[in-house]
């Protein structure tokens, strides 16, 4: 959102809405009106002013002056500098540029329009990169790093790749949920904003098994694992993690590469 820095009457539009913008490009100027006379006064003043602390200081220098007139000539100079100095400031404020490159999104004011310190005046957008804002659940957060590589697929099928640029550090109060944002590359400004996605993250890869819950049961010390026997036929609890959950089974991690489960029966016999 650009704002007002000085009042004024808007005396030109230079942008139309959803026009793109280039860095430092003209949008809208306010009328400077007598900030224009207050200038040339100000340089007179100045110029004024370095002529008096000029012969000041050469009285001074030959003991004609005290040192005390010397020094209100040099306060009277540097007055005179802040003062041009201000109202420069105060004219380029009237003329209300681009801070980046852009879109001209929304534009509050018309031309003739009066503004005050503060008024909007526009809204400019920057897509290239976008953000996609999505929540991760306290038990993926940990699985997230900055850096990752994710794909956004949006509702018209349209997919773009990105990295994680942000993930959250303090959980929603409410969904117990994190906070991660993931940046795509946008130089055409095909994605716009406010569009709704469907995040992926592409995890490290980690070796798993894919088993039927029901092989699943608890050990001695509550921990989830498997049964199995071992090189020495005899039966062992494997702990395991897991990993992802679905309808007709579930990944687990913690598993030796190769072993023989005991998928009939487990519920009759206990670990060695």
């Amino acid at each position: 959102i650009l704002r007002a820095e000085t009042t004024g009457v808007i005396e030109a539009v230079s942008v139309k809405k959803g026009s793109k913008v280039s860095d430092n490009q003209l949008i809208l100027k306010i009328d400077p009106a007598e900030r224009v006379s207050k200038l040339k006064e100000s340089t007179a003043l100045l110029r004024q002013r370095k002529i008096e602390y000029k012969a000041a200081l050469k009285l001074a220098k030959r003991g004609f002056r005290a040192e005390t007139k010397l020094a209100e000539a040099q306060a009277l100079l540097d007055r005179a500098k802040a003062n041009l100095k201000s109202i420069q400031k105060d004219i380029e404020r009237t003329r209300i540029v681009a801070p980046f490159e852009g879109i001209l999104e929304r534009r509050f004011v018309e031309k003739g329009a009066f503004v005050q310190v503060g008024d909007h005046l526009a809204q400019l957008v920057d897509l290239n990169p976008i953000y996609f804002i999505g929540a991760v659940s306290e038990a993926e957060i940990d699985k997230l790093a900055l850096g990752m590589a994710a794909t956004i697929k949006l509702k018209n099928n349209h997919v773009a790749k990105g990295k994680v640029h942000f993930l959250g550090s303090v959980a929603d109060p409410e969904t117990r949920t994190f906070k991660v944002e993931i940046s795509i590359p946008n130089p055409t400004g095909i994605i716009k904003a406010g569009l709704t996605s469907h995040i992926k993250i592409q995890l490290k890869s980690i070796k798993a098994h894919f088993l039927s819950s029901s092989l699943l049961s608890l050990g001695d010390e509550g921990s989830l694992g498997v049964k199995a026997v071992n090189s020495d036929k005899k039966v062992k609890f494997f702990p395991v993690t897991i990993l992802s959950d679905q309808s007709n089974g579930v990944w687990v991690h913690g598993l030796p590469e190769t072993l023989s489960l005991i998928t009939i029966g487990q519920g009759y016999v206990k670990a060695d």
